[in-house]
């Protein structure tokens, strides 16, 4: 079908390309509504093709040559080939049937589904250039059958230089009909075979030696006794009968050896070696050693079948008790990594383990709090492991050398032990010595020394100052005397009289002095009194001096003879009265009187 829009459009790639999307849509809704195409998918009518170019354009034609004819009008010339049935289709809501070519002539001509003025400059097609002409050929993807024409079936695509159906390769696969090509598989995938139609049939290309184990999609190794020496192999090829592989994943039938006696397998380096532990070989039944079923294991090496697996298995952090036939926990300070073992490792030393049957070296833990630096011990302390007692960190910490306090707090042992300036003097081993000035001596300088002469003239001071305080006692001694003599000698020998009126006794609570008491003193005591009050603590003398004359022998006899002595004489004078009120101001007076 062909058909030519005016030429008042600019013929440039923007209109070209607009008119043929405009084109592509038309055509869609019109197979949506009548089902003229043969295939249709998610994007339409499969196999429209849409073809529009500028009139008088031809295809070698030179940038130069576009670029002017695309500023100048032109017509737009479109070619439509559409894949259609061959049976007439029914109209929509009615029981006419319409041959497709009749369909798409009234959907031109009668219709407005190529009108497309809205989007283009006089965009309503010239309908006298319409040109529809029916061709019997199958699409690609088809192939003519009869005289019909049948798509190409999943898995296949429609090859072009045979013209037929063919399966997709290996790596490929086509999960839809009637096309031209299949799809490849994901990088580092392959399909089992030829024809592959869904893409969960791309499996892992395994290597060489490899197969694919199609239960869980992964690659395997061929195992003891087989080989593969291609890629992408699904399968690997067993060795003859009596022969093995060295390794599981042998590549060439050259690897294959002689079979090895029972209990037996061949090794890597190609020499036999005895089954381990767990295990067990026949020849003839079995390529390699097999392991025994699960919780079972053999007492040792070389065993040659099935019935020799009769211990239980150890599992990691257990040890085979080989009298009795039971797995026994890993003490603490112990572990197991393996299985199937009948002894347990031991911790490193000062290690041990939280609880018994320990799986990994890695459960050891040190008790050592020195070694771990879990310990608060000074930096000048030395940290002294002690054994834990119930899992409780136990250890010391014992102040360095020259160093002193509890361990955890250690100071510099010179300070402040040296006393008196002494110098602190370290000396191995362990000796804290002061070096003390000339003054001082002792552990710590603690004491005072005093030289002979300082002795000497300490001594010599002591006795001088003893000397002059006795010099000094005797000089207050001899002026207090002398004050006093010179007291008694400036008063007169008088007779003290109070007053006329009182008798001649003494002021004081006594009887006149007898004669023989006057003649024992110059001076005497007036009178003693006593205060009552508590202001005086002692009692206070007054004396009172009175001149005697001088008596010879003669004189005293007759004195004693004659008791009687003449009264004295009242004394007088300013003096007198001085020492008069004087003695009155301190006389005793009773209380009350």
């Amino acid at each position: 079908m062909s058909v030519n829009y005016p030429a008042t459009n600019l013929c440039n790639s923007a209109s070209k390309d607009a008119l043929k999307d405009k084109l592509y849509e038309a055509l869609n809704n019109v197979n949506r509504k009548w089902n003229l195409c043969t295939l249709t998918d998610n994007n339409g009518c499969v196999g429209l093709q849409v073809n529009v170019k500028c009139e008088n354009e031809e295809e070698d034609e030179t940038e130069l040559v576009r670029s002017i004819r695309a500023t100048s009008p032109s017509a737009l010339r479109v070619q439509i080939e559409i894949p259609v049935k061959r049976n007439p289709v029914n109209e929509p809501g009615s029981i006419i049937r319409l041959s497709p070519a009749d369909v798409i002539q009234n959907e031109v001509i009668n219709g407005t589904t190529f009108n497309f003025e809205k989007v283009l400059p006089n965009g309503h097609p010239d309908l006298s250039s319409f040109q529809l002409v029916e061709e019997f050929s199958c699409q690609p993807g088809q192939v003519p059958i009869g005289d019909s024409c049948v798509p190409c079936a999943p898995g296949q695509f429609h090859s072009s230089v045979t013209n037929q159906c063919e399966l997709c390769a290996e790596g490929d696969y086509q999960p839809l009909t009637g096309r031209t090509e299949c799809f490849k598989c994901p990088t580092g995938q392959i399909t089992p075979g030829k024809g592959a139609i869904y893409e969960q049939e791309c499996k892992p290309n395994c290597p060489p030696g490899h197969q694919l184990n199609a239960a869980t999609s992964t690659c395997v190794p061929c195992g003891f006794g087989f080989y593969q020496p291609s890629g992408g192999s699904f399968t690997c090829i067993a060795c003859g009968v009596g022969k093995t592989t060295l390794t599981d994943k042998a590549t060439s039938e050259q690897e294959c050896r002689d079979e090895c006696p029972d209990g037996e397998q061949l090794s890597h380096a190609g020499i036999c070696q005895a089954c381990p532990v767990g295990s067990y070989r026949t020849r003839g039944e079995h390529k390699q050693c097999i392991e025994c079923p699960i919780g079972t294991t053999t007492e040792g090496k070389s065993s040659t079948r099935r019935e020799q697996c009769n211990t239980p298995r150890c599992n990691p952090g257990q040890f085979l008790v080989r009298e009795t036939k039971h797995c026994q926990f890993c003490p603490r300070g112990a572990y197991q990594d393996e299985p199937q073992q009948s002894t347990c490792k031991l911790c490193p030393a000062d290690h041990t383990t939280s609880a018994p049957g320990a799986t990994a070296s890695s459960q050891c833990y040190s008790t050592n709090q020195c070694a771990t630096g879990e310990y608060n011990c000074s930096w000048h302390a030395n940290c002294i492991d002690l054994p834990d007692e119930n899992d409780i960190p136990s250890y010391e910490c014992v102040c360095k050398p020259f160093y002193r306090g509890n361990g955890t707090h250690c100071v510099d042992a010179c300070n402040d032990y040296c006393l008196n300036d002494g110098i602190c003097k370290k000396n191995p081993p362990e000796i804290i010595e002061c070096d003390c000035n000339e003054h001082f001596n002792g552990p710590r300088c603690e004491f005072r020394i005093q030289p002979k002469s300082q002795k000497v003239t300490l001594i010599t001071a002591a006795i001088g100052g003893v000397v002059a305080i006795l010099v000094a006692i005797v000089i207050i001694i001899f002026m207090i005397s002398f004050r006093f003599n010179r007291a008694s000698d400036t008063v007169p020998e008088k007779s003290v009289g109070l007053d006329a009126d009182i008798p001649h006794s003494n002021f004081l609570y006594t009887t006149r002095p007898s004669l023989s008491e006057s003649l024992a003193a110059r001076s005497r005591p007036v009178g003693y009194y006593y205060e009552d009050e508590e202001e005086y603590e002692t009692a206070k003398r007054v004396y009172v001096s009175e001149e005697i004359p001088p008596i010879s022998n003669a004189s005293i006899i007759n004195a004693v003879a004659a008791p009687t002595i003449p009264p004295p004489q009242a004394p007088s004078g300013p003096e007198f009265e001085e020492r008069l009120r004087h003695v009155q101001q301190h006389l005793y007076m009773p209380k009350g009187q």
